[in-house]
């Protein structure tokens, strides 16, 4: 990546992709095939009955968040999808839908709680942001991403929106489960989309688990990093404590034992500029295991 965009840049200051995950327990995908404007949602085109709808749901539901999806060639439709990554008991629903005002009458809550099984969708989608009205990096590493990922998983590919952290370009999630990835180079999908099947994960490349906060899900990379970890259900969340500090202590069942992780947050002197877009600044971010 060019070291003159906001992902080079942040690659220069060395802000770690580690626990960087946007916070989202349930993730609605909704196929719009019109342009995207840099706020998907609010500058799009849908009927404003339907996307204030949306917002509704998103206001009472604050572990959600909302992607808009497409794909080249996509059947006649509009797909809409909702992942819950429920650590443990992921799952994915589907169906599609006839005209847009058809999600008026959708009980997004209902569907979240499982109370429509009939609807769910037992294969994987992997998402890759290519969003490039928010930014040039999304497209830039995020279209050849897709390319490769369209190439070896078919439709279960989708472009996608803004998953939040341009800068770790390209920025992706494989769900139902809420796995995060970023800058993930091209020689790596293969590696990693094996490891998916066989329901391990590649930490290297990992941001996090989106359905926990960020602290939880750097201690479980950076546990995964020291002890071998690649089970995706390898590690269980017990619980989370803010110390002094900016430090944490996170508790994880690993193989039947409960093991504490205890970790800082560091952030750098210096800033970078963060966006391609504007003159939006950020402090690199790591975070140092303290013990395990």
């Amino acid at each position: 990546m060019d070291h003159d965009t906001c992902s080079g840049r942040a690659m220069d200051a060395g802000d770690s992709l580690v626990g960087s995950a946007p916070q989202r327990r349930i993730w609605l995908l909704l196929e719009v095939d019109a342009p995207w404007g840099p706020q998907a949602l609010a500058d799009s085109d849908l009927p404003p009955a339907v996307r204030q709808h949306i917002e509704d749901w998103l206001s009472a539901t604050p572990d959600a968040g909302i992607l808009f999806i497409r794909q080249p060639d996509a059947p006649a439709g509009r797909r809409l999808f909702m992942a819950v990554g429920d650590a443990g008991a992921p799952a994915l629903y589907a169906l599609t839908l006839e005209r847009y005002e058809d999600l008026l009458s959708l009980d997004l809550s209902g569907l979240a709680e499982d109370r429509q099984p009939e609807l769910r969708d037992r294969q994987p989608l992997f998402l890759v942001c290519t969003h490039g009205k928010r930014d040039q990096c999304c497209a830039l590493a995020g279209m050849p991403m897709f390319a490769a990922l369209r190439e070896r998983v078919g439709q279960r590919a989708w472009r996608c929106s803004h998953i939040g952290g341009h800068r770790f370009a390209p920025t992706m999630v494989f769900l139902p489960e809420g796995l995060c990835y970023g800058r993930m180079p091209l020689e790596a999908l293969d590696d990693v989309l094996n490891r998916h099947a066989a329901g391990q994960l590649e930490p290297r490349w990992l941001r996090g688990r989106s359905a926990w906060p960020q602290p939880a899900q750097a201690a479980a990379t950076l546990l995964r990093l020291r002890e071998g970890v690649r089970e995706i259900d390898g590690l269980e969340l017990l619980d989370l404590q803010n110390g002094a500090e900016a430090s944490w202590v996170a508790t994880f069942r690993v193989a039947g034992e409960a093991r504490q992780v205890h970790l800082q947050r560091c952030t750098g002197d210096a800033t970078y500029r963060s966006s391609c877009v504007g003159d939006k600044v950020a402090a690199p971010v790591s975070w140092e295991l303290l013990q395990a």
